[in-house]
């Protein structure tokens, strides 16, 4: 059927070059169309997720603009994302016959040799073609590099390239970005400070300058020099999401929590509210001691998260500390149903059954906790605690026989002592006492924690009030 040639009205809109062409397709005619109608027609493709038309669109762009190499490089993006690499370096010979020495085809071959395995040779090309590169084709190459590196794992050499590229272009963005994982993979974290401050010397409205020079800082527990490197970001780009985040761990982490709550409040007016958000700053009023409007934005983030397990859990907290057992219990056991790996969860859940005077259901609940956490000192103590509270001594001290084996802890020992002095043990008690009082005086108290009436044993407080003057002396 010989084929028919149309031309399309720039005025049209896109569905109806849409319509046309697809009419077209289904007749077996071909369209004449230019450069930024092919364009249109890629984008309604993509939006709509139309692999196939993209292909079809593409091959019929570079047949009639041979010369024009978005089609190649759009092309030649999609095979190397479906994994057709094969096909990707033919496009781009194909592609180089028309248009030879062309950075851009060379960062893509690149690429694809990398996937093929093929590093080495494409580090090669990539060093030749910086000949005769401009600037900022140097700083994509170097980019590229860094890239090559990262599949090899060689993460130094990565940090390296990525520092030529910022050092050839400090706004190259997409080097910005993965030199902040490169420093996480490298920890060379006085390093990126010392690159870092020298970039935004040069360049003081660099906001991902400042943002990486924050996350240096931060890594490295120098939290003043983090908090004013994240501000210097977010006054340079106020709508720069990330460093509102960062920011704000970095103030939570200080316990600066009014602070954080300042800087969420400033960041809605620019960003749609999410679950996150509303749960960190529901965590800062809840460290505050301010449950009901802790209650209150936890209540926002679940509305927007209902299955996160994290809100479900803080909402249990702030239920527990306000003594509103049955909410608390409610809250926790939703939380365990959707992660039941969390000692957390089990350990919260058995201190509000504990106080609640459920026994059997608080020592379950411990039980569940040393077992996601045999090495977390604190829920065996918990267990232990509970057991003693319910005179099972024997028990108790059979479960702290197996707590020795995950972890060394003298509060252990101290609740071992307790059980021991309890149990009417005092010899043995009171033996491992004088050793305890050696090891960690000051975590004696753990015995009134255990059971308060202890504070009436005579014989217990000779010993410590000895071992107290012998530490004066």
């Amino acid at each position: 059927m010989p084929m028919e040639h149309f031309k399309f009205n720039p005025a049209t809109c896109l569905t109806d070059l849409v319509q046309e062409y697809e009419a077209l397709l289904l007749n077996g005619t071909a369209s004449l169309y230019k450069e930024t109608e092919f364009l249109r027609l890629l984008e309604y493709y993509e939006i709509n997720r139309k692999g196939f038309h993209l292909l079809q669109v593409l091959d019929a762009a570079i047949s009639q603009h041979c010369f024009s190499k978005i089609f190649y490089i759009r092309k030649v993006q999609i095979l190397l994302n479906k994994n057709m690499i094969t096909e990707a370096l033919v496009t781009l010979d194909d592609a180089e016959i028309f248009i030879p020495n062309e950075i851009d085809f060379r960062l893509l071959r690149a690429e694809a040799l990398t996937l093929i395995g093929e590093s080495e040779q494409a580090l090669l090309l990539l060093k030749e073609s910086r000949q005769f590169a401009n600037a900022r084709e140097k700083a994509d190459i170097y980019f590229s590099e860094s890239v090559v590196y990262e599949n090899l794992r060689q993460y130094k050499l990565m940090f390296s390239a990525l520092r030529r590229a910022l050092l050839t272009n400090s706004k190259h963005v997409k080097a910005a970005e993965k030199m902040l994982w490169a420093v996480e993979y490298t920890q060379l974290f006085q390093e990126s400070i010392q690159f870092h401050t020298r970039l935004t010397d040069d360049d003081p409205f660099n906001a991902w300058g400042w943002f990486n020079l924050g996350y240096a800082y931060k890594s490295v527990g120098k939290w003043e020099e983090a908090v004013e490197a994240y501000e210097f970001a977010i006054v340079v780009d106020e709508r720069f999401e990330l460093a509102y985040r960062e920011l704000s761990d970095v103030f939570v982490e200080c316990a600066r929590y009014v602070e954080a709550i300042h800087l969420n409040d400033a960041s809605m007016h620019f960003f749609a509210a999410n679950a996150d958000v509303f749960n960190q700053i529901g965590f800062c009023y809840e460290q505050q001691g301010k449950m009901p409007a802790a209650l209150a934005f936890y209540d926002q983030a679940l509305e927007l998260n209902p299955d996160c397990e994290e809100t479900l859990f803080r909402l249990g907290r702030c239920c527990a500390r306000l003594s509103q057992w049955a909410k608390a219990v409610s809250f926790f056991k939703e939380a365990i149903k959707r992660d039941k790996r969390r000692e957390d969860f089990y350990g919260a859940l058995g201190e509000v059954y504990f106080q609640t005077e459920h026994y059997r259901e608080a020592l379950f609940n411990f039980r569940k906790a040393v077992d996601s956490a045999p090495d977390e000192t604190k829920y065996w103590v918990l267990f232990v605690n509970a057991l003693i509270h319910t005179r099972a001594y024997p028990t108790a001290i059979s479960v702290i026989d197996e707590a020795e084996q995950y972890t060394d802890s003298i509060d252990l020992k101290y609740c071992r002592i307790a059980c021991l002095l309890l149990a009417g043990k005092e010899r043995q008690g009171l033996y491992l006492l004088e050793e305890a009082l050696e090891d960690d005086f000051e975590k004696h108290t753990a015995l009134f924690h255990c059971r308060p009436e202890l504070v009436f044993h005579e014989k217990m407080k000779k010993v410590i009030e000895v071992k107290q003057k012998q530490r004066e002396l």
